[in-house]
């Protein structure tokens, strides 16, 4: 794809898609009920205020011992699978194939309703889409991918691709060999690093550092989702925990606003209606 999709061409395409009949999925996975911790708690309000009624949402709870000892059985001088590729390849191992499925990262989340409708959408016309990323611990030529924090896929390509799509060894980090097998997947309709809370860290193309810590994904400028890098400790949860309190209450506040304006037009609507039909009814329509 060599241009951005208009809001009018993704709503024209999400109608297309949810009239076929298939599953969409939204999935966050964890381990040892993490996803449960308060630090979460506006985080999956978010997603359960903004999903479509046609999608799915659930949250895959992995026990941390099973995912190491998968983990150790792939480990090599070159190709293993990571604790979190583990979780990945088990997802999709119990996703049917005829299907789409988003995986967000329990420290992120999308940022409005069409972001969602948006992210299905280039799935469907790509195979397979999300943040755009680099891998800036490994040396490997500045590769740039998708990374599993916000991905979205049609269930059977991403089958086709197997367990390696999700190992990590001296050229990739999870999901990094997706874009070395199918390096087309890299273009605009990715979605890129707008901005940061922090002064950011990692560079993208080139040196330039454009994304770090609570970094805002974007689809040509517009805000897609949140990813907040860290929530490992207790002041990175902490943190989290505020930035998408805050973010709850400005997306509820916008919802309601709009409800608001549609009720009022409603009214209006309802009074003009009436309105005609007394002229009608006696005769006195012009």
């Amino acid at each position: 794809m060599d241009k951005y999709l208009s809001k009018e061409e993704v709503e024209i395409y999400w109608d297309n898609l949810i009239k076929k009949e298939i599953d969409l999925f939204i999935y966050s996975l964890s381990t040892n009920n993490l996803s449960k911790n308060w630090a979460f708690i506006f985080r999956n309000k978010i997603i359960k205020l903004l999903i479509p009624k046609q999608v799915k949402i659930g949250t895959l709870e992995f026990n941390k011992k099973y995912c190491e000892l998968e983990s150790l059985k792939t480990k090599s001088k070159s190709d293993h699978l990571s604790i979190h590729s583990v979780m990945i390849r088990d997802l999709i191992r119990n996703l049917n194939s005829n299907s789409y499925c988003l995986i967000i990262d329990i420290d992120a989340f999308p940022l409005t309703r069409y972001a969602i409708k948006l992210s299905f959408v280039l799935a469907m016309l790509k195979g397979i889409n999300g943040n755009i990323q680099r891998t800036n611990c490994i040396e490997n030529g500045g590769h740039l991918f998708i990374g599993p924090s916000y991905i979205c896929f049609n269930t059977d390509t991403i089958k086709k691709l197997k367990e390696a799509a999700w190992i990590t060894n001296e050229r990739s980090d999870v999901s990094e060999e997706i874009t070395w097998a199918k390096p087309e997947l890299v273009d605009q309709n990715l979605f890129k690093p707008l901005k940061t809370i922090f002064k950011p860290i990692w560079a993208l193309e080139g040196e330039k550092k454009v994304y770090g810590l609570g970094t805002t994904f974007g689809y040509n400028n517009l805000p897609i989702n949140y990813h907040h890098f860290y929530s490992r400790n207790f002041i990175a949860r902490l943190h989290f925990f505020l930035i998408s309190f805050f973010k709850y209450i400005k997306i509820k506040l916008t919802i309601n606003k709009t409800k608001k304006i549609n009720l009022k037009l409603k009214i209006k609507s309802t009074f003009s209606e009436t309105k005609f039909s007394i002229k009608y009814i006696l005769g006195r329509v012009l």
